[in-house]
């Protein structure tokens, strides 16, 4: 199958799945819906994810290499019309991990943590993996960061040997799951 198919599918595969309810919030509606890579609503939650980051280590995040170009897929997860959540999945630039997918720019807001949403935007980024024809998922996360270290744990990742520009940051976490 041709990349251009397996985009197509995943694109259908990302529509049909688009609506969850979190029991968390009864009668609040959390919906998953596919972006475009300059998509306004993901802009302003990566804004909001840069300066959080810059917040803790002091310094901007490393994602100087960040382009549309070999992105997967983007999502942004809003509940009742507001946008609360994003990611981006893209394939693995570097050749460390071959197969591999790269999830970046994971991001609940601070007010809606704790309530599940993190799970539901990473199980959305793991089956746009799957239907994209990844082997893995990989991420990096910081030491600074105790409770995206605890998700990724919860959800099956385990560390991995640090790629790319991660190589050379102590503050760096770098984890990875095989999909299954």
């Amino acid at each position: 199958m041709s990349k251009r198919e397996k985009t197509k599918l995943l694109h259908t595969h990302i529509n049909s799945m688009q609506t969850h309810l979190i029991p968390a919030y009864p009668g609040h509606m959390l919906t998953i819906r596919e972006a475009l890579f300059d998509d306004p609503a993901a802009a302003g939650l990566w804004a909001a994810q840069q300066a959080e980051l810059a917040e803790r280590y002091g310094e901007p995040d490393l994602d100087s290499d960040l382009t549309g170009s070999d992105l997967i897929v983007s999502l942004v997860g809003e509940l009742d019309g507001q946008p609360i959540a994003c990611a981006l999945l893209r394939w693995l630039p570097d050749t460390q991990y071959p197969g591999a997918a790269e999830v970046k720019r994971m991001y609940v807001t601070p007010e809606h943590r704790g309530h599940g949403y993190s799970r539901t935007v990473m199980a959305h980024i793991e089956a746009a993996a799957r239907a994209a024809g990844a082997t893995h998922v990989v991420l990096e996360t910081g030491v600074k960061q105790p409770e995206a270290v605890g998700l990724y744990k919860a959800l099956g990742y385990t560390d991995i040997e640090p790629w790319g520009e991660y190589r050379c940051h102590e503050s760096s976490v770098c984890m990875g799951q095989e999909l299954t």
